[in-house]
């Protein structure tokens, strides 16, 4: 049977802001994690959002985007 838990996607990070949420991306594929945003286009106005934007990381690095992510404070 093949494992295929590296395939698996988790959110490390939402905001109601998808400004907030590219950025937050960004910085991590710079730090060589690959993600994906979800609901960006989905968010409209920053405050008036009823959708969350999210940057979803493969779960084999959620820890070390996580990690970069409390250490940068954002």
């Amino acid at each position: 049977m093949t494992d295929h838990s590296h395939d698996h996607t988790v959110t490390i990070f939402s905001s109601s802001d998808s400004l907030t949420a590219e950025v937050v991306a960004n910085a991590l594929k710079g730090e060589g994690i690959a993600c994906s945003v979800l609901n960006a286009n989905q968010a409209g106005f920053p405050g008036l959002s009823v959708t969350s934007v999210e940057v979803m990381v493969r779960e084999a690095d959620a820890d070390r985007a996580r990690a970069y992510i409390n250490k940068t404070g954002d």
